[in-house]
């Protein structure tokens, strides 16, 4: 069965088509990637201690609701 990926409407067409979506790359992650390929266990800890105590850190305004109470 053939699918078909075009959708006609009134002014122009909707394609469907596949992507790859990348997941984020977590600490998680990296840490089971270095595991598979440094043995030694404190090498490894090391890394991942120096990678989480110099990512960049940025800051930015933010505004936040609150509501008054009512009594």
């Amino acid at each position: 069965m053939r699918l078909h990926n075009t959708i006609n409407i009134s002014d122009g067409e909707l394609r469907i088509h596949e992507k790859k979506e990348y997941s984020s790359i977590t600490f998680g992650y990296v840490e089971r990637c270095l595991a598979e390929l440094i043995k030694d266990k404190a090498q490894v800890n090391y890394i991942m201690q120096y990678l989480k105590d110099n990512r960049e850190i940025s800051t930015c305004s933010d505004i936040k609701r609150t509501y008054k109470k009512t009594e």
